[in-house]
């Protein structure tokens, strides 16, 4: 289990670059008819979808979710198969 600036700083040992985060469920909006009272198909419901994917993404925000999503880009000139413990 990792927190974001320890991810971070682990991949750092990887030939790739960080393009980016996002944490996952940060709102849990799975329930916001039932709690907030709130339609699904409603347009709110839609505004807080869009609101929760531009906060997941803020680097305050992005050990609150369930999980932490990310992407990463191999550096060029860099191979296939690289083990960071090797280095």
């Amino acid at each position: 289990m990792f927190r974001y600036a320890e991810l971070a700083a682990w991949l750092q040992s990887f030939p790739c670059a960080l393009l980016g985060a996002s944490a996952s469920g940060v709102l849990a909006l799975g329930y916001a008819d039932e709690d907030l009272g709130i339609a699904a198909d409603s347009a709110a419901f839609a505004s807080l979808c869009d609101w929760e994917e531009r906060l997941a993404q803020e680097v305050g925000a992005l050990d609150l979710g369930t999980h932490i999503l990310f992407a990463l880009e191999r550096r060029e000139g860099t191979e296939q198969g690289h083990d960071a413990n090797s280095a």
